[in-house]
């Protein structure tokens, strides 16, 4: 029986979806697309899928911060990271084939909104809005369905949405280019403003990995503000070993004015040593509140080793 993956959805179009089909490719799994990350982090948890891909970090957006809560808020259910991929983003402007030149409303997610602002500001200037859906492939599936929206999404949208691919604002003499829908140019790169993007994505489940030699090991960690200089008692555990820190990361705690857990991520595995030893001074040292979580350990930019 083959193990089921969450995804956000809907369809093939998303990133989660094109993160996930490069992450177990070639594997005997089940895709199955849930709304939210969180959702994907509970049915995970509650093993009514065997894991889930969640994306974590965009290099210009920053840290996705509903997943890193989802997986605290879970942890005592057993989620854990057990994998990650990175994929490159590649943002590119569709409209639909029978579209009449009354293009009114482009759709997307907000953080592709974001990240193509010198093309969504050419659009603006020509009386188009924006609406931010909750996926780039609900914003292809909403113009599939709605010849007045285009959409930014990835260009899997041409062969599953039937989407066709347009200019970017420039590429035409028109003062209007929607007027005349059959003067669309087709490009071959991407609206993006810039072209170094990249999205991480933790595939989370219920199983503990085995040290690989070549790994990573996240914590988060909610520091005691009444502590001075706790953020540096903290990676002082860490930095006396050796061990070297890859990211940190201030998460917001909901309903705590200007307080933040902090997302840690450091080279090595929980069940090395030295890791743990870190692990045993950092619960001792004083200055976290409720105790460091270890989110997991994984293989660096891993491939599915995890199903076996």
């Amino acid at each position: 029986m083959s193990d089921e993956v969450g995804y956000l959805g809907p369809g093939t179009v998303s990133w989660g979806y094109i993160a996930a089909e490069k992450y177990f490719n070639g594997q005997d799994v089940k895709f199955t697309t849930l709304k939210t990350h969180p959702d994907i982090c509970k049915a995970v948890a509650e093993e009514k899928i065997s894991l889930g891909v969640v994306a974590v970090e965009n290099v210009l957006d920053g840290v996705i911060s509903e997943t890193v809560r989802a997986v605290k808020e879970l942890h005592e259910d057993g989620i854990r990271i057990c994998g990650e991929i990175e994929i490159p983003i590649r943002h590119f402007l569709f409209r639909n084939p029978n579209n009449d030149g009354a293009v009114k409303i482009v759709a997307s997610h907000q953080s592709a909104i974001r990240q193509c602002s010198r093309v969504m500001g050419q659009l603006r200037q020509l009386g188009i809005t924006t609406q931010a859906v909750d996926t780039t492939a609900a914003a292809a599936e909403l113009s599939s369905k709605n010849p007045e929206y285009l959409a930014i999404c990835s260009d899997k949208a041409e062969g599953e949405f039937g989407l066709v691919r347009t200019i970017k604002i420039g590429q035409t003499s028109l003062k209007n280019p929607w007027e005349r829908p059959e003067r669309f140019l087709v490009s071959e790169d991407h609206i993006g403003d810039n072209y170094c993007n990249f999205t991480r994505f933790w595939v989370v489940g219920t199983k503990k990995t085995t040290s690989t030699g070549k790994d990573k090991t996240c914590f988060l960690v909610g520091l005691d503000q009444s502590v001075s200089g706790g953020l540096c008692k903290v990676l002082r555990c860490f930095a006396e070993r050796k061990l070297n820190l890859l990211i940190v990361l201030p998460i917001p705690i909901f309903g705590r004015k200007w307080e933040y857990n902090f997302l840690l991520e450091y080279s090595g595995h929980i069940r090395d040593q030295v890791m743990q030893d870190a692990y045993e001074e950092l619960k001792g040292c004083g200055a976290c509140i409720d105790g460091p979580t270890v989110f997991g350990s994984y293989p660096v930019g891993s491939y599915p080793g995890i199903l076996s």
